[in-house]
């Protein structure tokens, strides 16, 4: 089973199966209910770059943290530029307001909330139990043409010594390959990072399907993780509109998800 939804205060957002038992370890991947953001932002968005109201945004973070047991004052955010530099998270990051670019997340430190915004794209989450570090990537066609989940595995092994073999993978929803029509220049951007055959695509005359979730998978497995402590999300953003947001169905004048992950000491925090 790969899918679980969840609602808690009127707040539904998404959970893996294989990491939501796992004792002092959050994480979730927010729906579009029960936000207070109206017209095309409704009404859980939690991305600013739409044109929503600030305010609305803020208050919708604060909803979705707080359903979860979270605290908004210790979210990282970074601005994501569809690349894959991977940034480790600290206190002093800490906030609702986006900081560096990057596109990648990690900590070892208990407390740190991890957040990475989506609209369709792929979020990789990452756990590793032996030496408790976490990360969360953002996995676009560029970033996934640049190996980011790959990076993040190389920062958690120099930062925490990860060994890829004991690390679980969630994949968020995404745009599933139904969906997602790409054009040639894509394929060639995967060519030339040397990871044409990671890519999972279909092409039937002129018309090419992308499978985000399953290339990103494809390169975890070969970066080391092993394929069963990987678990990928059915839902695809695009057809469940009344569940998620999606660039590539409503545009630009649209929401966002938002994707945390986080650990905590015990007692630390509250689940709700």
């Amino acid at each position: 089973m790969s899918d679980s939804l969840k609602k808690v205060k009127g707040i539904t957002f998404w959970q893996s199966p294989m990491l939501k038992k796992i004792s002092g370890l959050y994480h979730g991947f927010s729906c579009r209910k029960g936000g207070i953001s109206t017209g095309p932002f409704s009404s859980l968005n939690m991305g600013l770059k739409g044109g929503d109201r600030p305010e609305a945004v803020f208050r919708n973070r604060q909803l979705f943290l707080h359903a979860l047991g979270l605290s908004e004052a210790e979210l990282v955010l970074v601005k994501q530029v569809h690349g894959s530099r991977v940034l480790e998270a600290n206190s002093g990051l800490a906030g609702c307001k986006e900081h560096l670019p990057a596109d990648a997340l990690v900590t070892a430190q208990k407390g740190i909330v991890l957040g990475i915004m989506a609209a369709d794209c792929v979020v990789l989450y990452f756990f590793d139990p032996v030496n408790e570090a976490i990360g969360l990537a953002h996995a676009g066609w560029r970033g996934t043409a640049a190996g980011i989940g790959i990076e993040l595995l190389k920062t958690m092994k120099a930062l925490y010594s990860t060994r890829p073999e004991n690390v679980k993978v969630a994949i968020s929803p995404s745009i599933a390959s139904c969906c997602y029509e790409v054009e040639q220049d894509v394929i060639n951007s995967f060519a030339e990072n040397g990871r044409l055959e990671e890519l999972v695509y279909c092409k039937q005359g002129k018309k090419m399907t992308l499978d985000l979730k399953e290339t990103n998978r494809k390169q975890l497995i070969k970066a080391g993780v092993k394929a069963e402590f990987i678990a990928s999300s059915s839902y695809c953003t695009f057809c469940h509109q009344d569940l998620f947001y999606s660039y590539r169905r409503d545009g630009k004048k649209t929401g966002s998800m938002m994707a945390i992950m986080a650990l905590a000491e015990p007692g630390q925090w509250c689940q709700r």
